[in-house]
């Protein structure tokens, strides 16, 4: 290679890593504009079931104890996400305590999009780009742009279970994956259990993962490897965890008390839209959606993917 070539490839290089750093200051300052905007000026109260969980933080504040599954609407989830809005429930004042959990909402959901960046840097390290476009991909999805100001536990527990499977990658596609580090990716996925009780399918995803990487390896000294690794993930994780569900066996008899279990609680919920579908309505979608995206008649809140759409 020439003196003059090696220099230009030198330039084009640098050129290149300008515009990468220009990309992800541009990319940075459009997801937090965005986020900035609903957290101060967002619509309050539209999300789903915004008053049931602004009501699971009054319950915390006004009584400093957790609530019971049948003593109001939402209140069968775990805590974790409601003691962050008691923390914002201390100002005394209620558009504090909805902004605050807007902010934790978009924060969380800035932060799965960097995690997604991350992740994707860890497979493709020599295509930095791929990252730029995970990030952007994720922080723009629709379902963060129009749900980032809702007061529901959703994106707290998706931010905590996204950490927990980031650590546990970054250990996994280390030279030496090690138990400490298993054990830390078990405590971000005990805090998500403990936040909303969806997430401990992330355990399934963290065990399959562990169980294909036994499978690939095939000696007897890697199973055992994976198998600690496997009991480390899932032991802290349900140690976290654990004290929320063991309050609920010893009250039900089992480990998680929907608000559907009770008759009043199941009632309303037979009564409200759709109600029963037919199966016209998993491929038909109504004209009409796209003009008025309101689920509360026929046909439109009865189309599955119609109603997606909305």
């Amino acid at each position: 290679m020439t003196t003059d070539s090696a220099a230009g490839l030198a330039v084009a290089a640098q050129r290149n890593h300008k515009r990468m750093r220009a990309g992800w200051v541009l990319a940075c300052l459009v997801l937090l504009a965005v986020r900035g905007w609903n957290v101060l000026w967002g619509p309050l109260l539209q999300g789903y079931d915004d008053f049931a969980h602004i009501g699971y933080v009054l319950f915390l504040d006004r009584y400093a104890a957790l609530p019971w599954a049948d003593q109001g609407w939402a209140y069968f989830h775990p805590p974790l996400h409601y003691l962050l809005g008691w923390g914002f429930a201390q100002f005394d004042d209620a558009v504090a305590l909805v902004r605050g959990l807007a902010f934790v909402s978009n924060a969380a959901s800035f932060g799965i999009a960097a995690i997604a960046a991350r992740v994707v840097w860890l497979a493709s390290p020599q295509r930095p780009a791929l990252a730029w476009l995970a990030f952007v991909s994720v922080g723009l999805l629709p379902a963060f742009l129009y749900s980032g100001n809702t007061a529901g536990n959703e994106w707290t527990a998706a931010f905590l279970a996204a950490v927990g499977l980031w650590w546990f990658i970054e250990n996994e596609c280390g030279h030496r994956p090690t138990v400490a580090h298993a054990a830390w990716a078990g405590l971000a996925i005990g805090f998500a259990i403990l936040t909303k009780v969806s997430a401990l399918l992330v355990l399934g995803a963290v065990g399959l993962s562990l169980l294909l990487r036994g499978l690939l390896e095939h000696t007897r000294t890697e199973w055992s490897a994976v198998v600690t690794r496997g009991i480390a993930v899932a032991g802290v994780a349900m140690v976290i965890s654990a004290p929320f569900f063991v309050r609920n066996f010893a009250e039900y008899g089992s480990l998680s008390r929907l608000g559907t279990d009770f008759p009043q609680t199941a009632r309303i919920e037979r009564s409200q839209p759709p109600g029963s579908r037919a199966l016209r309505d998993f491929y038909q979608i109504p004209v009409d959606l796209f003009d008025k995206p309101k689920l509360d008649g026929d046909p439109r809140g009865h189309a599955v993917l119609g109603s997606a759409y909305v």
